[in-house]
């Protein structure tokens, strides 16, 4: 891995240390023209991401290399060059030894940029996803994978939107199927559901923080918008008021709306939820009554004395 770079020379020889062929075009203010020593220019008429030079080498040299070429290739809508692409699902690992703050923001340009649905399939197609983040085995994958895209489409949406991105809610969606499958093996091994969860959320967040720096203001926003889900589910009359009214409320709902599409929660669940928010106070009464008969009959009669 190169880890200082400061040498100086020609244009020419700056050119040929760029990593691709379509970032290394040089403008001469003498006499207006395009310079162009690595064939630049033929490969963006092409739509072509090439890397300078042999490929393993200079990933090897700097593995964020592996992101970039999917990030150019998912920005210009342009396909990676053959001995470009052939090598990286075999020097994926090599992001393990990337600083975790620096994969941070490589992140954030990949995802929060208005490629994010077309970068999570090349991610996905180069064995690059997993080197991100700790996702679980791969008989969850159909279920992960449609949460994934519908987080990575909306994201994409709301840029389009002019509306603001959330590096917390990201990580909360792309880190949910870990804890999910991590609570189920804890639940079978006897935990009770809330030690099982609380469990789950510190290894899911222990496993990405090995790979991905997150700050505490992120993990503490995600930790929020985990837990608020399961009071969404109860629906407590006595918890309404101070619930819709928690600052992580609105991310905590747009998340359970996400479950909801792929069927993880009761649809009902959400269309009380939306009907609630937009009804007037006695509206809201017969639905905090409605939800309350069904959860009794949900539940069923209660039993005496204390359970353990």
């Amino acid at each position: 891995m190169l880890l200082r770079d400061n040498v100086y020379g020609t244009i020419e020889e700056d050119a040929w240390r760029r990593d691709f062929t379509l970032n290394a075009l040089y403008y001469n203010i003498a006499d207006f023209s395009l310079v162009d020593y690595c064939g630049g220019l033929a490969d963006i008429h092409n739509k072509i991401v090439r890397i300078i030079g042999e490929p393993r080498l200079r990933y090897q040299e700097d593995p964020v290399r592996l992101l970039r070429a999917i990030r150019f290739a998912g920005k210009l809508n342009f396909q990676l060059d053959k001995a470009t692409a052939e090598p990286i699902p075999q020097l994926a690992p090599l992001l393990r030894y990337v600083s975790p703050a620096r994969l941070f923001d490589e992140v954030l340009k990949l995802f929060h940029h208005g490629q994010a649905e077309k970068n999570y399939q090349l991610l996905q197609h180069y064995h690059l996803l997993q080197e991100l983040f700790p996702l679980p085995e791969r008989e969850s994958n159909d279920d992960t994978d449609k949460l994934l895209t519908l987080i990575c489409k909306n994201t994409d949406r709301r840029i389009r939107e002019k509306k603001t991105v959330s590096p917390a809610f990201l990580f909360a969606v792309f880190l949910w199927p870990t804890v999910k499958v991590k609570t189920q093996q804890l639940i079978a091994q006897q935990n009770p559901r809330f030690v099982a969860h609380q469990q789950a959320v510190n290894y899911a967040l222990n496993k990405q923080q090995k790979m991905i720096t997150l700050s505490r203001r992120y993990s503490t926003v995600i930790r929020e918008i985990w837990d608020l889900q399961h009071r969404l589910l109860k629906r407590q009359p006595f918890m309404l008021h101070r619930l819709i009214h928690h600052p992580r409320f609105r991310a905590a709902f747009d998340f359970l709306l996400l479950r909801t599409e792929i069927k993880e929660v009761d649809s009902e669940i959400a269309t009380w939820w939306i009907r609630f928010l937009d009804a007037d106070e006695m509206t809201r009464k017969k639905l905090i009554h409605a939800a309350t008969l069904t959860s009794r009959e949900t539940r069923g009669p209660r039993k005496r004395g204390r359970t353990l």
